[in-house]
């Protein structure tokens, strides 16, 4: 079972999803998963100072996130303090005006592609990564990435998604897209739609996250109202992680997060109690 601040994420049907090729592409109506993909060649983002092999590494993983949200991946010298070895390198990635808001999306796809970099440099015999930067913010690539890695296989995706079927439903919630993404293995990107913001976050989402139980590998798990304004989202990329909850609905939060000790969030709208399990 995961902790609740490691988020999972709800789906619709489950079908061969390793059949589409081209570029990404959106959902069909039926609500079967969309496989994101764009082949090596007409990956647009740019890439700066990587060798050529590195260069191979980084399209190969744009191509299993797809390269709308990024914009440039520059590979550089680390700075002072970083790394362990002077062959050490840094990734810097520079998120596309449009990818950037108004969801941590962009941010996500940054990890992803590089923790797929990292891992696969490391398998090649190739300069370690030291860190990722990306605007605001600037991450070392910790050993969780490297022993998490090579996790999320299309049997558990498979599995997960069947299972999400069935456990948002159950919680009120809808499908409104999945995406499968393999920056290096499989990852999930999920959008649930909610016509109850505050009562689902206070009261079922915590509970729908217990039945889930661990995701198959990366996630990205946004919800929705039934506007399609953004309510919360939790990214994870083996290593790092990220949350965010709408101001007002702070104080419904499902997730476990560090707050200062004299943080105090707003009361939730939601109105009602919180009822101990089995009443």
């Amino acid at each position: 079972m995961i902790h609740v601040m490691r988020l999972i994420m709800p789906a619709l049907v489950v079908t061969p999803f390793l059949t589409a090729c081209g570029p990404a592409q959106e959902s069909s109506p039926s609500g079967e998963p969309t496989v994101v993909y764009v082949s090596p060649s007409n990956v647009t983002a740019k890439i700066v100072g990587a060798t050529p092999k590195q260069e191979e590494i980084l399209r190969d993983a744009l191509s299993g996130v797809g390269d709308e949200r990024i914009d440039t991946i520059t590979v550089e010298k680390p700075e002072p303090g970083w790394g362990s070895s002077p062959d050490d390198v840094a990734l810097s990635i520079s998120p596309r005006p449009k990818g950037a808001a108004p969801s941590m999306r962009a941010s996500w796809d940054a990890w992803l592609v590089a923790n797929a970099f990292a891992v696969r440099s490391r398998e090649l015999g190739l300069p370690s990564v030291a860190y990722m930067a990306y605007p605001g913010e600037a991450s070392a690539i910790g050993e969780a990435a490297y022993e998490m890695a090579r996790r999320g296989t299309k049997k558990k995706v498979d599995a997960f998604i069947r299972r999400i079927e069935v456990e948002s439903k159950s919680a009120g919630a809808q499908v409104q897209e999945i995406e499968v993404l393999k920056p290096l293995d499989y990852a999930l990107a999920i959008t649930l739609r909610v016509s109850d913001p505050a009562e689902f976050l206070d009261h079922r989402a915590p509970k729908l996250f217990e039945r889930l139980g661990e995701p198959p590998g990366d996630f990205d798990l946004r919800f929705v109202d039934s506007d399609g304004n953004r309510i919360a989202e939790n990214w994870h990329a083996l290593s790092g992680g990220a949350v965010w909850v709408r101001p007002d609905l702070d104080g419904c939060s499902p997730y476990l997060v560090s707050r200062p000790m004299t943080y105090k969030p707003p009361p939730c709208p939601s109105g009602k109690p919180v009822k101990s399990e089995g009443e």
